[in-house]
């Protein structure tokens, strides 16, 4: 299995297994807006990440764009209140960001999966 699959699945896996978290603290203090709005998004970064996978550079730069907009947000919520949590979601979006915007290996294997995919035509 490339590298670079093994990158990608691990990051995409550990993303969704932290909105799941997320989801059950919603669940377990019963806020029933904010379970709803969880799901969606999860369902909405699941159908992003299928994407991505399948070497969507479109949808990869979209899914860049919405990291840095978070990564902005938690960088702001870390200088106002540095909280242990707060520190490791800013590391947490900076990793995933680095991931999918630099890794060759990443790069590597979603031109492969866009090949793949998509024809051997300059498509994103």
């Amino acid at each position: 299995m490339p590298l670079g699959n093994v990158i990608l699945i691990s990051v995409f896996t550990f993303h969704v297994l932290i909105d799941l978290g997320l989801l059950l603290i919603w669940i377990a203090t019963g806020n029933l807006i904010k379970m709803i709005v969880t799901v969606i998004r999860i369902g909405i970064t699941i159908v992003m990440m299928l994407a991505i996978y399948r070497g969507s550079n479109w949808v990869r730069i979209l899914f860049l764009i919405f990291i840095i907009l978070g990564l902005t947000i938690e960088l702001l919520a870390v200088f106002q209140d540095p909280h242990p949590v707060m520190i490791g979601i800013v590391i947490y979006f900076g990793i995933m960001g680095y991931v999918l915007g630099f890794s060759r290996n990443v790069k590597a294997f979603l031109e492969v999966q866009r090949q793949r995919y998509q024809g051997s035509g300059p498509r994103g």
